[in-house]
């Protein structure tokens, strides 16, 4: 998992799995396991778009 939430804010995650740069804070913790469901959502469509562009399955992009 690229993100980490910590407590109302999200983050991403470094390689080494630590955490790295702050990508947003919410005014709940609601709000930023919310947030953090639409990252991932984004990031798979983004990961679906780019393997039709590339005329590749998913699988193969699943590494990106």
């Amino acid at each position: 998992m690229p993100y980490k939430r910590v407590g109302k804010c999200v983050y991403k995650k470094k390689r080494d799995g630590s955490q790295g740069k702050k990508k947003g804070c919410s005014k709940t913790v609601a709000k930023a396991k919310k947030y953090l469901k639409k990252l991932y959502s984004v990031e798979e469509l983004v990961k679906d778009e780019l393997g039709k562009i590339l005329g590749e399955t998913n699988e193969t992009t699943a590494d990106i």
